[in-house]
Protein backbone atom coordinates (compact mmCIF):
# COMPACT_ATOMS: atom_id res chain seq x y z
CA UNK A 1 0.00 0.00 0.00
CA UNK A 2 1.23 3.24 -0.96
CA UNK A 3 1.61 6.93 1.39
CA UNK A 4 -0.29 8.48 -0.54
CA UNK A 5 -2.72 10.82 1.54
CA UNK A 6 -7.03 10.31 0.75
CA UNK A 7 -5.80 14.31 -0.25
CA UNK A 8 -2.82 13.31 -2.79
CA UNK A 9 -4.57 11.14 -4.57
CA UNK A 10 -8.17 13.27 -4.83
CA UNK A 11 -5.95 15.94 -6.46
CA UNK A 12 -4.00 13.62 -8.99
CA UNK A 13 -7.47 12.61 -9.54
CA UNK A 14 -8.81 15.79 -10.19
CA UNK A 15 -5.52 17.16 -12.10
CA UNK A 16 -6.71 14.55 -14.43
CA UNK A 17 -10.10 14.97 -14.89
CA UNK A 18 -9.55 18.82 -15.65
CA UNK A 19 -8.63 17.89 -19.32
CA UNK A 20 -10.59 14.23 -19.88
CA UNK A 21 -12.83 15.55 -22.51
CA UNK A 22 -15.15 12.22 -21.88
CA UNK A 23 -15.42 13.34 -18.69
CA UNK A 24 -15.03 11.39 -14.71
CA UNK A 25 -14.27 7.48 -15.28
CA UNK A 26 -11.82 8.07 -18.14
CA UNK A 27 -8.19 9.08 -18.31
CA UNK A 28 -7.36 11.36 -20.79
CA UNK A 29 -7.43 10.33 -24.51
CA UNK A 30 -6.19 6.50 -23.50
CA UNK A 31 -8.52 3.69 -24.34
CA UNK A 32 -8.36 0.25 -22.43
CA UNK A 33 -5.71 -1.01 -24.77
CA UNK A 34 -3.81 1.68 -24.81
CA UNK A 35 -4.71 2.20 -21.05
CA UNK A 36 -2.98 -0.98 -20.52
CA UNK A 37 -0.49 -1.16 -22.04
CA UNK A 38 0.86 2.24 -20.79
CA UNK A 39 0.62 1.31 -17.29
CA UNK A 40 2.28 -1.94 -17.59
CA UNK A 41 5.15 -0.61 -19.87
CA UNK A 42 6.55 2.11 -17.31
CA UNK A 43 5.27 -0.11 -13.83
CA UNK A 44 5.20 -3.68 -14.95
CA UNK A 45 2.00 -4.34 -13.68
CA UNK A 46 -1.78 -5.08 -15.72
CA UNK A 47 -4.01 -2.55 -14.71
CA UNK A 48 -7.16 -4.74 -15.74
CA UNK A 49 -6.02 -7.27 -12.95
CA UNK A 50 -9.26 -7.90 -10.45
CA UNK A 51 -7.34 -6.29 -7.52
CA UNK A 52 -7.65 -3.00 -9.15
CA UNK A 53 -11.17 -3.11 -10.09
CA UNK A 54 -12.47 -3.24 -6.10
CA UNK A 55 -14.12 -0.06 -6.18
CA UNK A 56 -15.41 -0.14 -10.14
CA UNK A 57 -14.42 -1.02 -13.56
CA UNK A 58 -13.54 2.46 -15.31
CA UNK A 59 -10.22 3.62 -16.15
CA UNK A 60 -10.25 6.40 -13.57
CA UNK A 61 -11.25 4.02 -10.61
CA UNK A 62 -9.03 1.78 -12.13
CA UNK A 63 -5.76 4.62 -11.54
CA UNK A 64 -6.86 5.53 -8.12
CA UNK A 65 -7.14 1.97 -6.89
CA UNK A 66 -3.69 1.52 -8.00
CA UNK A 67 -2.56 4.58 -6.40
CA UNK A 68 -4.07 3.16 -3.13
CA UNK A 69 -2.72 -0.24 -3.27
CA UNK A 70 0.55 -0.43 -4.88
CA UNK A 71 3.73 0.57 -3.53
CA UNK A 72 5.49 3.30 -3.53
CA UNK A 73 7.84 2.86 -5.93
CA UNK A 74 5.47 1.47 -8.39
CA UNK A 75 3.33 4.52 -7.70
CA UNK A 76 6.23 7.20 -8.29
CA UNK A 77 7.08 5.56 -11.34
CA UNK A 78 3.42 5.86 -12.87
CA UNK A 79 3.25 9.52 -11.34
CA UNK A 80 6.43 10.31 -13.09
CA UNK A 81 5.23 8.72 -16.31
CA UNK A 82 1.55 10.50 -15.81
CA UNK A 83 3.85 13.64 -15.74
CA UNK A 84 5.34 13.31 -18.21
CA UNK A 85 2.94 12.21 -20.71
CA UNK A 86 0.23 15.13 -19.92
CA UNK A 87 3.51 17.68 -20.06
CA UNK A 88 3.80 16.13 -23.60
CA UNK A 89 0.56 16.01 -24.79
CA UNK A 90 -0.51 19.16 -22.90
CA UNK A 91 -3.24 17.30 -20.72
CA UNK A 92 -1.70 19.10 -17.39
CA UNK A 93 -2.03 22.83 -17.20
CA UNK A 94 1.42 24.63 -15.63
CA UNK A 95 0.01 24.89 -12.14
CA UNK A 96 -0.93 21.29 -11.78
CA UNK A 97 3.05 20.47 -12.47
CA UNK A 98 4.76 21.87 -9.08
CA UNK A 99 2.07 20.34 -7.05
CA UNK A 100 2.20 16.81 -8.66
CA UNK A 101 6.26 17.16 -8.41
CA UNK A 102 5.61 17.63 -5.11
CA UNK A 103 3.67 14.61 -4.10
CA UNK A 104 6.72 12.32 -5.97
CA UNK A 105 9.39 13.74 -3.87
CA UNK A 106 7.32 13.05 -0.70
CA UNK A 107 6.83 9.47 -1.85
CA UNK A 108 10.37 9.25 -2.08
CA UNK A 109 11.34 10.03 1.16
CA UNK A 110 9.49 6.76 1.69
CA UNK A 111 12.06 4.68 -0.63
CA UNK A 112 14.55 2.18 0.11
CA UNK A 113 17.53 3.99 -1.68
CA UNK A 114 21.03 3.47 -2.31
CA UNK A 115 23.01 6.35 -0.80
CA UNK A 116 26.24 6.76 -2.76
CA UNK A 117 29.06 9.01 -2.74
CA UNK A 118 30.90 11.11 -5.61
CA UNK A 119 34.29 9.18 -4.99
CA UNK A 120 32.64 5.90 -4.19
CA UNK A 121 34.03 3.13 -7.07
CA UNK A 122 36.95 4.11 -9.36
CA UNK A 123 35.17 4.41 -12.73
CA UNK A 124 32.19 7.29 -12.15
CA UNK A 125 30.73 6.35 -15.25
CA UNK A 126 30.41 2.48 -14.25
CA UNK A 127 28.62 3.44 -10.85
CA UNK A 128 26.21 5.31 -12.68
CA UNK A 129 25.10 2.81 -14.63
CA UNK A 130 24.87 0.42 -11.53
CA UNK A 131 23.39 2.46 -9.47
CA UNK A 132 20.65 3.42 -12.10
CA UNK A 133 20.46 -0.56 -12.85
CA UNK A 134 19.76 -1.56 -9.43
CA UNK A 135 17.18 1.45 -8.75
CA UNK A 136 14.93 0.22 -11.90
CA UNK A 137 15.09 -3.09 -11.30
CA UNK A 138 14.25 -2.48 -7.38
CA UNK A 139 11.40 -0.05 -8.40
CA UNK A 140 9.96 -2.57 -10.85
CA UNK A 141 10.26 -5.61 -7.77
CA UNK A 142 12.92 -7.47 -9.89
CA UNK A 143 15.14 -8.46 -7.01
CA UNK A 144 16.24 -11.67 -8.70
CA UNK A 145 18.25 -9.06 -11.41
CA UNK A 146 18.74 -6.37 -8.61
CA UNK A 147 21.17 -9.34 -6.74
CA UNK A 148 23.52 -9.78 -9.64
CA UNK A 149 24.48 -6.17 -9.56
CA UNK A 150 24.47 -5.46 -6.29
CA UNK A 151 27.01 -8.06 -6.15
CA UNK A 152 29.23 -6.05 -8.24
CA UNK A 153 28.56 -2.95 -6.67
CA UNK A 154 29.54 -4.62 -3.28
CA UNK A 155 32.81 -5.69 -4.94
CA UNK A 156 33.73 -2.04 -6.42
CA UNK A 157 33.18 -1.12 -3.06
CA UNK A 158 35.40 -3.27 -1.12
CA UNK A 159 38.26 -2.87 -3.73
CA UNK A 160 37.37 1.22 -3.49
CA UNK A 161 37.64 0.96 0.38
CA UNK A 162 40.98 -0.84 0.25
CA UNK A 163 42.54 0.95 -2.26
CA UNK A 164 41.90 4.27 -0.20
CA UNK A 165 43.76 3.36 2.86
CA UNK A 166 46.77 1.72 0.60
CA UNK A 167 45.79 -2.17 1.52
CA UNK A 168 45.92 -4.99 -0.66
CA UNK A 169 43.48 -7.31 -0.53
CA UNK A 170 44.31 -10.80 0.40
CA UNK A 171 40.97 -12.24 -0.53
CA UNK A 172 39.12 -12.21 -3.94
CA UNK A 173 35.38 -13.34 -2.76
CA UNK A 174 32.82 -10.90 -0.73
CA UNK A 175 32.97 -12.92 2.19
CA UNK A 176 36.90 -13.01 2.43
CA UNK A 177 36.83 -9.30 1.70
CA UNK A 178 33.79 -8.57 4.44
CA UNK A 179 36.39 -10.53 6.50
CA UNK A 180 39.26 -8.15 5.80
CA UNK A 181 37.67 -4.90 6.49
CA UNK A 182 35.38 -6.33 9.69
CA UNK A 183 39.01 -6.51 11.17
CA UNK A 184 40.64 -3.51 10.09
CA UNK A 185 37.43 -1.69 11.76
CA UNK A 186 37.81 -3.98 15.03
CA UNK A 187 41.27 -2.59 15.41
CA UNK A 188 41.17 0.85 14.94
CA UNK A 189 38.20 0.92 16.92
CA UNK A 190 36.04 2.32 14.59
CA UNK A 191 32.54 1.46 16.56
CA UNK A 192 31.99 1.33 20.23
CA UNK A 193 29.16 -0.92 20.40
CA UNK A 194 29.28 -5.25 20.40
CA UNK A 195 26.57 -5.15 18.63
CA UNK A 196 27.41 -3.56 15.44
CA UNK A 197 30.56 -5.93 15.19
CA UNK A 198 28.20 -8.63 16.05
CA UNK A 199 26.03 -7.52 12.55
CA UNK A 200 29.31 -7.06 10.77
CA UNK A 201 30.23 -10.35 11.59
CA UNK A 202 27.34 -12.45 10.78
CA UNK A 203 27.36 -10.15 7.18
CA UNK A 204 30.86 -12.14 6.36
CA UNK A 205 29.01 -15.38 6.85
CA UNK A 206 26.09 -14.04 4.89
CA UNK A 207 28.18 -12.83 2.19
CA UNK A 208 29.76 -16.18 1.53
CA UNK A 209 25.67 -17.41 0.85
CA UNK A 210 25.18 -14.30 -1.33
CA UNK A 211 27.76 -15.27 -3.29
CA UNK A 212 25.98 -18.48 -3.93
CA UNK A 213 22.64 -16.90 -4.34
CA UNK A 214 24.44 -14.56 -7.26
CA UNK A 215 26.06 -17.53 -9.18
CA UNK A 216 23.42 -20.29 -8.63
CA UNK A 217 19.86 -18.00 -7.91
CA UNK A 218 19.55 -15.76 -10.21
CA UNK A 219 19.88 -14.77 -13.75
CA UNK A 220 23.96 -14.32 -13.79
CA UNK A 221 23.54 -18.08 -15.37
CA UNK A 222 21.14 -20.28 -16.62
CA UNK A 223 19.59 -21.23 -13.06
CA UNK A 224 16.79 -22.03 -10.88
CA UNK A 225 15.29 -18.51 -9.38
CA UNK A 226 15.46 -17.38 -6.01
CA UNK A 227 11.52 -16.58 -4.62
CA UNK A 228 10.98 -12.89 -5.17
CA UNK A 229 10.12 -12.03 -1.71
CA UNK A 230 13.75 -13.64 -0.76
CA UNK A 231 15.30 -11.88 -3.48
CA UNK A 232 13.73 -8.82 -1.92
CA UNK A 233 14.64 -9.59 1.94
CA UNK A 234 18.01 -9.90 0.35
CA UNK A 235 18.23 -7.21 -1.63
CA UNK A 236 17.02 -4.68 1.34
CA UNK A 237 19.84 -6.21 3.77
CA UNK A 238 22.51 -6.09 1.21
CA UNK A 239 21.26 -1.98 0.82
CA UNK A 240 21.44 -1.62 4.11
CA UNK A 241 24.96 -2.81 4.67
CA UNK A 242 25.86 -1.12 1.70
CA UNK A 243 25.09 2.06 2.98
CA UNK A 244 26.31 2.02 6.77
CA UNK A 245 29.83 1.08 5.42
CA UNK A 246 29.22 3.69 2.74
CA UNK A 247 29.03 6.05 5.71
CA UNK A 248 32.19 5.30 6.89
CA UNK A 249 35.38 7.93 7.08
CA UNK A 250 38.30 5.70 5.82
CA UNK A 251 40.20 9.06 5.83
CA UNK A 252 40.76 8.16 9.51
CA UNK A 253 41.88 4.63 9.16
CA UNK A 254 45.20 4.12 9.88
CA UNK A 255 46.98 0.19 9.19
CA UNK A 256 48.28 -1.86 12.04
Amino acid sequence: MSDLKPADIQEIIRYIRKKTKKGAGYVWDFNDTTFQEFIQGCTGCDINSEKYKENGTSKEKRLRQFLIVEENSRVILLLEELLDYGVRRNFLLKTYIPQINKIIKELKKYEKTIQIKDSTIKNKKEEELLLKEIKEKISRYQYEFAIDRLHTLLKYKYEDIFKSINREIKGKTLDSMAGELNNILRQNEVFKEKTTFSILSATKKIMKDFDDARNNKTYAHANSIMEKNEAEFLCIYMIDYYNFINKIDFTKIKII
